[in-house]
């Protein structure tokens, strides 16, 4: 306070006013700032759902192609892959030659686990077999053959005929067995 007319207690209360004044104003703009930034992560946000999801319907989308595919063709053609659960195109002694195959699966990925390489005649998989037998076919009595299928090396049943079909056989480097209808 100031006995001389008043005037520093005018220039307080100005100066007073203009500090509250752009206060305000800075706590607006901060305000305001915060708003954008939480618009613009929100937008950010929502783009990343909108294309996680179309991403995800596409893949089932051709997900369920293959799989409505691998069910209506399977067993249309010659060929068809042997899923575990029997086909009515063996005969007792095929599905158990089917069997051994899928011993002989497991074997060669052994093999591979303890080589980093693939074998290439049947005698190098015999110790990674249970049983000498199971890299025998049960009807012919003769051991299965590395061979060429469709391009690739194969383990194959060397009498297939004796099974009713024209060829049993699987892909060294893996997946399950096929079995070749006549």
């Amino acid at each position: 306070m100031n006995d001389g007319g008043g005037l520093p207690d005018r220039k307080e209360e100005l100066n007073r006013i203009v500090s509250d004044y752009f206060g305000k104003e800075t706590d607006k703009r901060d305000r305001e700032k915060k708003m954008t930034d939480m618009r613009k992560r929100s937008e950010k946000t929502r783009r990343y759902f909108v294309v996680t999801g179309l991403l995800a319907i596409v893949f089932l989308s051709v997900y369920l192609v293959f799989a409505v595919m691998g069910q209506t063709g399977a067993f249309r053609g010659k060929t068809y892959w042997a899923d575990g659960k029997g086909s009515a195109a063996l005969d007792a002694a095929g599905e158990e030659c089917l069997g051994r195959m899928w011993g002989m699966r497991k074997a060669i990925d052994r093999y591979y686990a303890d080589n980093s390489a693939y074998p290439d005649v049947v005698e190098a998989v015999h110790k990674y077999l249970p049983d000498r037998k199971d890299s025998v076919c049960p009807a012919s009595g003769d051991e299965y053959i590395f061979t060429e299928k469709d391009g690739a090396e194969a383990f194959a049943c060397p009498n297939p005929e004796e099974h009713g079909v024209k060829g049993l056989w699987g892909a060294v480097k893996g997946g399950p067995p096929v079995i070749e209808k006549k």
